[in-house]
């Protein structure tokens, strides 16, 4: 059964960033590149990132973070090249872990500055019916993403869950891996939910991943709270 066409709903407004400059790569903008930054500071302490950064050949980060603004300067190569760096020095599983828990971390950092998630904090939204809220969440946060970032997203649904599908991605640029490679995705997502949902759990699962050969990524949501820690919580 094909999964269904996400409904034309508008979700709330996300002012715009200045107007792109085209680059030779596709790039996150320097905003997103500091929050994930951040966010693996937090993990690693700052020694460890230091050592991650010069493997993946990204020293000028060691002491200089990106400016917190939108111009697209953090080419997706770099990012995954840092995924690439955590899973030599950690491992597949330690990377995996390390990068849910960056991914979580990074929404704590500042993805919810990002406009949209400031109407979620008034007392109209908390009201909203769960899955309403669940649904408008996923959409904010894939309309930060298609707006602000060459990585892109599409959303579908089908039965119980929703589909988070990237065609272009930009966590596994130019990787080739054994397993799903978009933990940082999948942690991003998990926090997302649970703060919109106001510290609940959803098992979020990535079903297919371009790192393994797949056309794209694809991440299976489910549209309930889960009983668990969820199929990816860790």
């Amino acid at each position: 059964m094909t999964p269904q066409k996400w409904p034309a709903t508008a979700p709330p407004t996300i002012s715009s960033p200045q107007p792109r400059v085209e680059l030779p790569h596709y790039a996150f903008p320097n905003k997103m590149g500091r929050i994930f930054l951040l966010a693996l500071e937090e993990e690693l302490g700052r020694n460890g990132l230091r050592a991650v950064l010069r493997l993946a050949r990204l020293a000028r980060f060691e002491d200089d973070y990106p400016p917190a603004n939108f111009e697209p300067e953090i080419a997706f190569e770099e990012i995954s090249g840092i995924l690439v760096a955590i899973d030599e020095l950690y491992g597949p599983r330690g990377g995996r872990i390390i990068s849910l828990r960056a991914g979580r971390a990074s929404f704590k950092y500042g993805l919810y500055d990002f406009g949209g998630w400031v109407s979620f904090a008034d007392l109209t939204f908390r009201l909203m019916p769960l899955s309403l809220r669940v649904r408008l969440g996923l959409e904010v946060l894939a309309e930060i993403l298609n707006r602000y970032s060459d990585h892109q997203v599409q959303l579908s649904q089908e039965g119980d869950n929703y589909f988070w599908q990237v065609p272009r991605c930009g966590l596994c640029e130019k990787r080739r891996t054994t397993i799903p490679a978009c933990s940082l995705m999948v942690g991003l997502l998990q926090e997302a939910l649970y703060w919109v949902s106001g510290g609940k759990l959803f098992d979020v699962e990535e079903i297919a991943c371009v790192a393994l050969g797949d056309e794209q990524c694809i991440t299976r949501i489910g549209k309930h709270p889960s009983a668990g820690l969820g199929t990816e919580y860790a």
